[in-house]
């Protein structure tokens, strides 16, 4: 299993603003906010008769975490997997993980709060 830990992601701490990592999903670019990313994956588990949102489970350092395919909950097209596909671990609480399915982690850019839409 690949994966590249946020550590891993060679950023720069600013004091200005918040660090999020931009990543790709259909013909838009979401920034999610740096601190919550766990971790970025590739492979996945497939779980039969799931809702059809969630594709799957990884299992994480002995952690199961559900993953959902942003693009079914959005109403998108179901995803294309290709090298570029990613599985960003978002991490709000202790107990609250989940995997999301996006098609492109693109870059970490640093903004202030005035530039976020």
């Amino acid at each position: 299993m690949e994966t590249a830990n946020k550590n891993e992601l060679n950023t720069a701490v600013s004091s200005e603003g918040k660090q999020y990592i931009v990543v790709k999903l259909g013909n838009e670019q979401y920034g999610i906010d740096i601190q919550y990313v766990d971790n970025i994956v590739r492979n996945i588990t497939r779980v039969p008769k799931a809702q059809p949102y969630f594709k799957g489970v990884i299992n994480l350092r002995g952690e199961i975490i559900p993953v959902m395919s942003l693009r079914l909950k959005f109403g998108l097209e179901a995803d294309e997997f290709t090298s570029a596909t990613r599985i960003i671990i978002i991490k709000l609480e202790a107990q609250a993980t989940i995997g999301i399915i996006v098609d492109e982690v693109k870059e970490v850019i640093t903004l202030n709060e005035e530039e976020v839409e």
